[in-house]
C-alpha cells in the first residue's frame, strides 16, 4: 500500500469493507480494545465477558483469521472489566483492566506478554498501599512508547479521589512493585467526581496527556493536563476543552496524539456533548494542550430523539481525522464513522459501519490506526445474535506486493494488461494518445476488502483499484477487469452477459453502475469506457429468487463525481441525454454539496433503482415521467446559469 493510497482511503472517508466481520466467541462479550503491530498485519483484541473474566485473541493475517481465545483473567476472583492493550515497537504486549474483590474493592491488574511468548504473565498493580486501603482504581487507560516504556492513568475513589498517573520504563514490570514516587495526581482537584480518563505520549515520549470528564460549577466538562519530561504535572491549573457555550454536559473524552512533530496541532479529542437535551459527537484540537478552539460536531445528525455516544478518534501523520461512535439515527444502535482532511474544520459524510441492516443493536466502537497510518480497524459489541459478541471490520486493503506499476507517457495511446502472475492479472486499460498531461505511474491494485453495498445490486467480493486515484483523463479510456467461472460460481450468477462494471463514487459513498459496460464473454473480461481513476468492482443485479435473469438497472457514468440519476435515465432512454445531464449538473452543484442535499440523495440512490427498471419497460410511463421532470429540469437550467 503506497503513500498516494492512503492519502486516497482519506478521501473516500476511509473506505471499510468487510474483510472479517466474526463473532469471537459464543457468550456475552462486551468492551472490546485493540491494538496492531507496526506493519498492521497483525491485530490484537481483548475483551470483557459476562462472567467476569478478560479475553484476548489475535490476528496473524490482518484480521482475516483469528488464532486461539486466551482467558488473561484466569485465577483471579471478583468481576474483571475494562480491558486496554497496547503493543510497543518490538510487538511485546501490554494490558491493564479493572477487578472488583469479593469485598467489593476494585483494583488495577496489569499484564505483559513478550513477542514471541502465547500467555500473559498478570499481578495486583498495590496502588492501596499509597492511597489508601479502602480506597477504588477504575476505568484504567494505558499507552506504550518505544520499547517498554509504559505509562498508565486511571480514576480513584473512596480516597484520595481524583485521576492519578504512573509510569514504568522496564516494560511494565514495576508496576506489580509500584512505589509511592511513580504515583502522581493529575488533576488540579477543582473538579469533582472525575471520570473516564484516557492517557496518550506525543511522539517524543516525553509529554504524556491525560483527557477526562468532571463535574465543575454544576456540569460536566471535559479536562486536560499534561506530564512533562520531569514526571511534574505541566500545567498548574487543569485546562478545559470543551465550551460552555455548546454544552451543557460533556463526558467519555477519547484522546489522539498525532504520530509526528510538527508546528500544527498535534492533540485531538472527541467527547459526548449534551446540550438541549440532544447528545452529539463534538471534536476539538490543541497545538501544546493549553490552547483550544471552537468545539465542532462530528456527526451530521442532529435530531434530540436519535442520540449519540461513546466516541473514538484516531488521527495519521498527515493530520487525517478518524471518527468512530455509536449512533441511534436509525432508531438502533449502529456504528458510524467520519472522517476529515481538512484538519477537523470539517468532517465527511457519516458513514454505517456495521453491516447489520435489521433492528439488532452495535454499541462500545474500538478503533485502532496502525503506526505506519496504512491500516484502520474496529472491533465493537454486536447484539444481531442476541447476546452481545466482539466483531472486527477494517478498511480498505490495497497491498504493494499485489499492484501492477507501470510508467505511462502522456503523447503515446498504450495498452496496459497486468502480468497473469499478479494479483489483478489480465486486468487492462487502453489509454488514447495525448489522453495526460503528464507522464505518470499507473497502478492497478487489487483491494481485498471494498466498501460495503447497501442495495439489491451483488458485487464481487473483490475490486481492483486503477491508481493514481483521482487522476482525470481529456478523453475516456478503457477499463477492462476480467472474471472467472470460480467468481460466477461464487457469486451465483449463471449468465456472465449480465455483468456490470460499477464505481465507488467519492461524493456520494456508494456505488454507482457504470453506463454501457459490456461482456467479452470469450475472454471472460467487462469493459466499460471511464473517464477517471477509482475503485471499480464487477456486480449485477439479480431478479427475486433467479439471479442475473433480469436486466441491470439503469445506472450512471464512471466520468467525473457524477453518475446515478436512475429515473432520468430510465424515462429519456439514456444517460447521455442532455436533460439528465443538467439534473446531474444540479445535483453535484446544489445537492451534494449541503447535509440536506446529501441525505436525499443518499435516499434517491437506494429506492430509485427498482422504480427506474419499472419504469423503462412501459413507453407511456416513460412519456409521463418525462413531463413530470420538465418543470424540475426547468428550474434546474435557471438555477446553473445564474
Amino acid at each position: 500500500m503506497s503513500i498516494n493510497k492512503i492519502k486516497k482511503i482519506g478521501l473516500t472517508g476511509l473506505i471499510f469493507g468487510f474483510l472479517s466481520l466474526t463473532p469471537f466467541l459464543y457468550a456475552a462479550q462486551d468492551n472490546s480494545y485493540l491494538a496492531m503491530d507496526k506493519t498492521g498485519n497483525k491485530v490484537f483484541t481483548a475483551w470483557q465477558e459476562d462472567d467476569g473474566s478478560i479475553w484476548f485473541n489475535k490476528s496473524e493475517d490482518k484480521g482475516v483469521t483469528f488464532g486461539v481465545d486466551v482467558k488473561v483473567s484466569e485465577g483471579i476472583a471478583g468481576i474483571n472489566t475494562n480491558p486496554i492493550i497496547a503493543t510497543d515497537d518490538s510487538d511485546n504486549l501490554y494490558i491493564i483492566w479493572e477487578n472488583q474483590a469479593t469485598d467489593g474493592n476494585s483494583n488495577l491488574y496489569f499484564g505483559r506478554m513478550p513477542v514471541g511468548n502465547s500467555a500473559f504473565t498478570t499481578a495486583l498493580v498495590p496502588i492501596d498501599t499509597y492511597l489508601g486501603a479502602a480506597s477504588n482504581q477504575l476505568q484504567p487507560s494505558l499507552d506504550v512508547y518505544g520499547n517498554g516504556t509504559v505509562v498508565i492513568s486511571w480514576i480513584n475513589t473512596n480516597g484520595q479521589d481524583g485521576v492519578y498517573y504512573a509510569k514504568s520504563t522496564d516494560g511494565g514490570q514495576s508496576f506489580w512493585q509500584i512505589t509511592g514516587e511513580q504515583i502522581i495526581h493529575v488533576d488540579d482537584g477543582t473538579g469533582v467526581t472525575a471520570q473516564h480518563p484516557c492517557i496518550k505520549i506525543d511522539v517524543s515520549g516525553d509529554n504524556k496527556y491525560i483527557v477526562w470528564d468532571a463535574e465543575k460549577d454544576n456540569k460536566r466538562k471535559i479536562f486536560i493536563n499534561k506530564i512533562n519530561s520531569l514526571e511534574v504535572r505541566d500545567f498548574a491549573s487543569d485546562i478545559q476543552i470543551s465550551d460552555d457555550s455548546t454544552s451543557d454536559n460533556a463526558t467519555k473524552p477519547w484522546l489522539a496524539i498525532r504520530p509526528e512533530s510538527t508546528e500544527g496541532d498535534n492533540i485531538f479529542v472527541v467527547w459526548e456533548n449534551e446540550a438541549s437535551s440532544d447528545t452529539d459527537i463534538f471534536f476539538d484540537k490543541s497545538t501544546d494542550g493549553a490552547i483550544w478552539g471552537t468545539d465542532i460536531q462530528i456527526n451530521d445528525d442532529s435530531e434530540p430523539a436519535q442520540p449519540q455516544k461513546e466516541p473514538r478518534i484516531a488521527v495519521d501523520s498527515e493530520g487525517n481525522i478518524f471518527a468512530a461512535w455509536s449512533d441511534f439515527r436509525n432508531n438502533d444502535w449502529d456504528i458510524y464513522f467520519a472522517s476529515s482532511i481538512d484538519n477537523g474544520a470539517t468532517f465527511k459524510t457519516n458513514i454505517i459501519v456495521n453491516g447489520d441492516t435489521g433492528t439488532a443493536n452495535q454499541d462500545k466502537p474500538a478503533l485502532y490506526l496502525s503506526p505506519d497510518n496504512k491500516h484502520f480497524c474496529m472491533t465493537w459489541t454486536d447484539y444481531r445474535s442476541g447476546a452481545g459478541e466482539i466483531f472486527f471490520n477494517r478498511n480498505s486493503i490495497f497491498e504493494d506486493d499485489s499492484a501492477y506499476s507501470t510508467l505511462v507517457d502522456e503523447n503515446s495511446g498504450v495498452v496496459l494488461t497486468a502480468d497473469a502472475s499478479t494479483a489483478v492479472g489480465n486486468t487492462a486499460i487502453v489509454i488514447p494518445g495525448n489522453d495526460l498531461e503528464a507522464p505518470i505511474d499507473i497502478t492497478i491494485t487489487e483491494v481485498k476488502c471494498p466498501p460495503p453495498l447497501h442495495t439489491s445490486t451483488k458485487l464481487f467480493d473483490k475490486a481492483t483499484d486503477f491508481g493514481p486515484g483521482g487522476t482525470t483523463f481529456k478523453e475516456p479510456v478503457t477499463i477492462k477487469i476480467p472474471y472467472t467461472q470460480a467468481d460466477l460460481d461464487a457469486a451465483g450468477l449463471a449468465d456472465p452477459s449480465k455483468l456490470q462494471i460499477y464505481y465507488y463514487n467519492l461524493k456520494t459513498l456508494m456505488w454507482e453502475g457504470i453506463s454501457g459496460s459490456y461482456v467479452d464473454t470469450v475472454n471472460q473480461l467487462v469493459c466499460a469506457n471511464v473517464t477517471h481513476f477509482s475503485i471499480y468492482a464487477l456486480g449485477f443485479e439479480p431478479d427475486e429468487g433467479n439471479n442475473g435473469n433480469n436486466p441491470p438497472a439503469p445506472s450512471g457514468g464512471g466520468g467525473g463525481g457524477g453518475g446515478g440519476c436512475f429515473i432520468a435515465t430510465a424515462a429519456y432512454g439514456s444517460y447521455d441525454f442532455y436533460d439528465v445531464m443538467i439534473l446531474r449538473l444540479f445535483r453535484d452543484k446544489y445537492l451534494l454539496t449541503n447535509k440536506l442535499g446529501r441525505e436525499f440523495v443518499k435516499f434517491y440512490y437506494r429506492h430509485s433503482p427498482p422504480i427506474a427498471h419499472f419504469i423503462e419497460k412501459d413507453e407511456t410511463l416513460k412519456a409521463f415521467v418525462r413531463m413530470a421532470l420538465k418543470p424540475l429540469v426547468f428550474i434546474a437550467k435557471k438555477l446553473l446559469n445564474r
